[in-house]
């Protein structure tokens, strides 16, 4: 999807982008806060995918899945949906896209009930799915389960250093 005509797109470096671990292991950090409250709160379509690609493991997928997301934020009337084209083989990748000719699946949802299904166990149902649900199910399943391992509490300061050089 390009971007709008009247906006600054902004790009990483690749020395920027080196972040991303840290990123993700503060991220699986707050997830396991044991103060971590999720009443009233939700999240956009873009926080959605972000935090997606954040919890999902570092490993391959097989077989790989590729999906279109449509994800809105029920919350704003002024919000059109956005559409990502999701690709896990060697890693999880997401990027804004109309083309959805090599997806197997189609998940229609709001934002916050998808993460809900993410990393909450919100049934499946509690989405709009077409196409191949086991594709859906085994990405669901992948980040879930992942994400699971990193709700729970950490009291081993070692355990960090594996997140971090992994």
């Amino acid at each position: 999807m390009p971007a709008p005509a009247a906006v600054t797109v902004y790009e990483l470096t690749d020395w920027a982008r080196a972040l991303e671990p840290v990123f993700a292991v503060l991220g699986r950090w707050a997830q396991a806060s044991p103060t971590r409250t999720v009443e009233g709160c939700g999240l956009t379509p873009d926080a959605t995918v972000q935090s997606m690609v954040t919890m999902a493991p570092r490993r391959p997928l097989s077989p790989p899945v590729v999906m279109s997301l449509v994800l809105y934020d029920r919350r704003s009337a002024h919000d059109a949906a956005r559409r990502y084209l999701v690709r896990w083989d060697d890693r999880l990748r997401i990027q804004w896209s109309e083309e959805t000719t090599s997806a197997t699946a189609e998940v229609r949802a709001d934002s916050t009930t998808w993460a809900r299904i993410l990393y909450e166990g919100l049934p499946l149902e509690a989405a709009e799915v077409t196409g191949s649900r086991g594709d859906v199910t085994r990405l669901v399943a992948a980040i879930s389960e992942d994400a699971d391992r990193f709700s729970r509490p950490v009291l081993d300061p070692g355990a960090y250093r594996i997140l971090l050089e992994s």
